[in-house]
């Protein structure tokens, strides 16, 4: 009796192990990021925002990147696909660049060009914090 309840506890813990490691990983928690950028004092417009990890050796932290509008404001969206508006709560870089083109939206406006500094996250030294709730980085301002 006592080996038959020994092995009906082992068969059980067993079972309760397996269904344990089959559970799918919940997905990453992301947080809306929204700000608006200025160079001299007027909006930014069509620039490429974006978040770098701080801690250069996060490699499950996903690259983050915005365009600003007409206006100069953004939002950042986690490069992993559809759904994923925001970033990961951490510490990031924030750089910005001029791209190529206007969007298909910009109705004849031109991208504001960026100067160089602020291309490279080292060189432009603008951080920011991510934390679990929206996060309105208010205006970042640069000058050319």
């Amino acid at each position: 009796m006592m080996k038959k309840g020994l092995f009906l506890f082992a068969v059980a813990s067993a079972i309760s192990l397996i269904g344990g490691c089959s559970r799918a990983p919940s997905p990453p928690s992301f947080y809306p990021v929204t700000g608006q950028v200025l160079l001299d004092g007027k909006p930014a417009c069509f620039v490429n925002v974006s978040l770098t990890p701080r801690d250069v050796n996060d490699e499950d932290t996903p690259a983050a990147t915005g365009q600003t509008n007409a206006n100069g404001e953004f939002s950042i969206r986690s490069m992993m696909g559809a759904g994923y508006e925001g970033a990961l709560p951490g510490e990031y870089w924030v750089s910005l660049s001029t791209p190529r083109q206007a969007p298909e939206t910009a109705n004849g406006a031109k991208p504001t060009a960026i100067p160089q500094k602020y291309r490279n996250p080292r060189t432009a030294k603008i951080s920011i914090s991510v934390g679990q709730q929206t996060n309105d980085l208010g205006t970042i301002r640069l000058q050319s």
